[in-house]
């Protein structure tokens, strides 16, 4: 199931969503309206890390022009 998914692009559509929310909390604790804990913040980071790994060239493959064969 997980390789249809991500031949369907289910995969990588979820990515953008997470990154947004990483940058929104990011924001959130700029601001102090939340804390986030070292060790947090850290996990944050690798996991943001990782999620752009995923992309393409580091795009996000919904932003990319489609090329029909």
């Amino acid at each position: 199931q997980s390789l249809e998914a991500f031949e369907a692009g289910r995969l990588l559509e979820a990515i953008q969503p997470l990154l947004l929310a990483l940058e929104q909390l990011e924001l959130l604790h700029r601001e102090k309206t939340i804390a986030i804990s070292g060790a947090d913040q850290q996990r944050m980071r690798d996991y943001r890390g990782m999620l752009l790994k995923i992309l393409p060239g580091g795009k996000p493959e919904l932003d990319r022009p489609r090329v029909d064969t």
